[in-house]
């Protein structure tokens, strides 16, 4: 069993939840002012093609992410996973602050949304590599038996970005006119995003490297070319990793970023939405690690499990009472969402690197959660508003993608084994 100091887990947790945080910080204010930045940088007669062509850009930033996960992967996995960690936090700091500057449609024409694509695939290069390789970080530091908890706080810190992007989002649209969110009111979002990544950069550079590298780089085991090795050897643990993602993905897309257009769509405005969204993140993490615990205690396998049942069965139910009746009903069918999503990704993120053995861990872990989330997390944004607006109907469209998507996860994780009090493979 891996032994480290309780002061060691705390700061190697802390560093990797700040870089997943700002991940989601940044993403999730592109969201929900996807409205504004439809008109400021495809300003259409269209505004439904202006509001696609925005979703657009935001799922070419998450097909980046397995690129991104190759490039760091490598890097984590030839190198260390604290340089693959300082690289990542530094291209999302540089992406963070373009997006912030980015001159608009009006200012240069048609390179506006040009350059708004190219920073959009910047940070989904980043976002690649450094969630996943905090993931790597924190299980190669945890004991056997509260590497479910410590992973799951990683998420916790990556909800804490949710939770401040929301909270960003009600306080600029509650105290700015639309002129003035238009204006400059959307740039201030994006430059708090710059402080986060100084402090993670800050705490990354005093970290220690992992005991687990440690021992793979003094007994020369590290290998040239993991991409290779890991599609030669492992290819039907990565399938099942990217299975074991895919709710995972939709659920952060769908459930939590793209909730306040679902409420919106429900005639519910904008401000009350993100009011309601920031009040539902912050319920959802604070579950995460009770959950997370849970599962060290009964198996990780066994919560994650329940909670993409529960999905199966409770999506329709909890769907109709958010998109067709009362306030009441609305918030009572959010919680009970907060507190099945929570089940799931609680357990699911020890899950992951679980499946792999040290030499090829990072490049792995960053390769399935990446391409899950690239794919399933990327597209459900576009996917649900062209439902919506070709059904007319909020419960179909989200119903339909979020119970499929439980059930890929469901029998992926039928066929993974419960590691609960046992090593990570070396």
């Amino acid at each position: 069993m891996q032994k480290t100091s309780l002061a060691t887990q705390i700061k190697v947790v802390t560093a990797a939840s700040i870089g997943g945080g700002l991940e989601f910080y940044d993403f999730v204010v592109y969201v929900f002012f996807a409205n504004v930045l439809s008109k400021l940088f495809f300003p259409k007669a269209d505004h439904f093609a202006a509001i696609l062509a925005v979703f657009g850009v935001f799922t070419a930033g998450y097909i980046s992410r397995p690129i991104g996960s190759i490039i760091f992967g490598h890097i984590g996995d030839r190198y260390g996973r604290k340089k693959g960690l300082m690289y990542t936090i530094m291209l999302i700091g540089v992406s963070t602050t373009l997006m912030a500057l980015l001159p608009t449609y009006n200012a240069i024409g048609e390179w506006a949304p040009i350059l708004l694509v190219i920073v959009r695939v910047l940070q989904g290069l980043a976002v690649g590599g450094d969630l996943t390789g905090g993931i790597t970080f924190v299980a190669e530091f945890a004991t056997n038996k509260n590497r479910g908890f410590l992973c799951s706080i990683v998420f916790l810190g990556v909800n804490a970005g949710l939770l401040v992007a929301s909270g960003v989002g009600a306080l600029i649209t509650g105290v700015l006119s639309d002129h003035q969110i238009a204006l400059w009111g959307w740039r201030l979002a994006f430059f708090i995003g710059i402080f986060i990544t100084i402090v993670g950069y800050y705490i990354r550079s005093h970290l220690n490297e992992t005991p687990l590298f440690k021992n793979m780089e003094e007994n020369k085991k590290k290998r040239s070319l993991p991409l290779a090795h890991l599609l030669k050897t492992s290819s039907w643990p990565l399938l099942k990793g990217i299975g074991l993602v895919w709710l995972f993905a939709v659920i952060i897309s769908q459930v939590f970023i793209y909730m306040p257009h679902v409420l919106g769509a429900s005639h519910i405005d904008l401000h009350e939405a993100l009011i309601i969204s920031t009040i539902s993140t912050a319920i959802f993490t604070l579950l995460i690690p009770c959950f997370g615990w849970l599962s060290d205690q009964w198996g990780h396998k066994r919560i994650a499990l329940i909670g993409a049942l529960l999905f199966i069965i409770l999506t329709i139910p909890l769907y109709y009472m958010i998109t067709d009746h009362g306030l009441t009903a609305k918030i009572i069918g959010i919680l009970v969402f907060d507190i099945i999503s929570a089940c799931f990704i609680g357990a699911a993120p020890s899950m992951l690197p679980e499946l792999f053995k040290t030499d090829i861990r990072f490049t792995a872990v960053s390769l399935a959660y990446n391409i899950s989330f690239a794919i399933f997390g990327g597209l459900a944004p576009a996917v649900l508003t062209i439902l919506i607006h070709y059904y007319h109907s909020a419960l179909i469209g989200t119903s339909i993608v979020l119970m499929i998507s439980a059930i890929v996860t469901f029998l992926a994780t039928l066929v993974i084994a419960d590691r609960k009090g046992k090593a990570l493979i070396d």
